[in-house]
């Protein structure tokens, strides 16, 4: 079993891993995906918590089977609807039973102080799945990795990112991450209302980062080495905005795969909208399936990670 430094037991921001230690675990996942039998029963007779208290599918059952995959299982909800938080228990209750029978904790929640919560209460490595409109750290690793496969390197890029900017957690927690590795761009295509929250322009400001924002996605095609889509997180829409419908808020109405560069990966973490035709599957520059592929293999590399490191502390 792999070890490296770690400063916490836990994954719940990409910033709990260095740069060199998210290389590290990027390396890890290729090594994973190209058939490394050493993870075959690596976990055998450890057990991780799924709480899932969004829907989810990628995610859920990414971690389900890269769990599975190192020989683990897994244990938990799919639903707070079908969990003792319907009648009423609060999550730090929830997270210290999770904690009596599994080894790890995998967390998703519509609230953005949850990850704390569960921290301050949980005895196992825990994993943020995703917190709201805030961040969602796993979905980054799969990005990131899909990144690195194909462009080989994290820096000195070009992304456009269109859609839902403001309520949509992979952009933000994939907007940080790669600030770390330095020399990238961004474009940000969107209506006013779905514009990144003023939290991450200043990051991007701050740190003397080159962005533009758009409202046409035709001003950020052609330079870009990524367009990243995303949906419109209706979900999490304020009342003002639930009467304008989806397509009334997608900037890339006119995006056709005849405007994609034959050097431009095109991402979306999905579920997709009307945002992304299907038309646009066929192409070799459509990486979104591999992003899902690629999600597997970064978690496994995580999951390894956080319980041999708590295990080594613990003996």
């Amino acid at each position: 079993m792999t070890f490296w430094r770690l400063k916490m037991l836990n994954f719940t921001k990409n910033t709990d891993l260095s740069v060199s230690e998210t290389l590290s675990l990027l390396r890890r996942a290729h090594s994973i995906a190209n058939h490394d039998v050493t993870v075959l029963h690596e976990l055998d007779g450890m057990q991780m918590a799924s709480l899932f208290y969004e829907p989810s599918t990628r995610t859920r059952l990414s971690f389900a089977s890269a769990m599975n995959a190192l020989g683990g299982s897994t244990i938990g909800f799919e639903s707070s609807s079908s969990a003792s938080v319907a009648k009423g228990e609060s999550l730090a209750d929830t997270i210290r039973v999770a904690s009596q029978y599994a080894d790890l904790i995998v967390l998703r929640h519509p609230d953005i102080s949850a990850p704390d919560i569960a921290l301050a209460n949980s005895s196992v490595p825990l994993i943020n799945a995703g917190n709201g409109a805030d961040l969602h750290p796993t979905q980054t690793l799969a990005d990131l990795m899909t990144i690195y496969e194909n462009k080989k390197t994290l820096s000195g890029l070009h992304l456009t990112f269109a859609g839902d900017l403001k309520y949509g957690r992979t952009v933000h927690s994939l907007v940080k991450e790669l600030l770390r590795f330095g020399n990238n761009t961004f474009t940000f295509v969107s209506p006013d209302e779905l514009r990144i929250p003023n939290e991450l322009r200043t990051k991007l400001t701050n740190t003397n980062t080159l962005f533009y924002e758009e409202q046409s996605i035709q001003t950020g095609i052609h330079s870009a080495d990524i367009i990243y889509l995303t949906r419109i997180q209706t979900e999490r829409f304020p009342q003002s905005l639930i009467k304008k419908s989806p397509t009334e808020l997608t900037q890339v109405e006119n995006f056709k795969p005849t405007d994609l560069d034959a050097n431009t990966l095109l991402m979306h973490p999905l579920p997709r909208g009307t945002e992304l035709p299907r038309e646009f599957d066929v192409l070799p520059q459509a990486k979104y399936f591999d992003q899902v592929r690629f999600g597997k293999y970064a978690r496994m590399a995580l999951i390894e990670l956080l319980i041999s490191k708590h295990t080594s502390n613990t003996k």
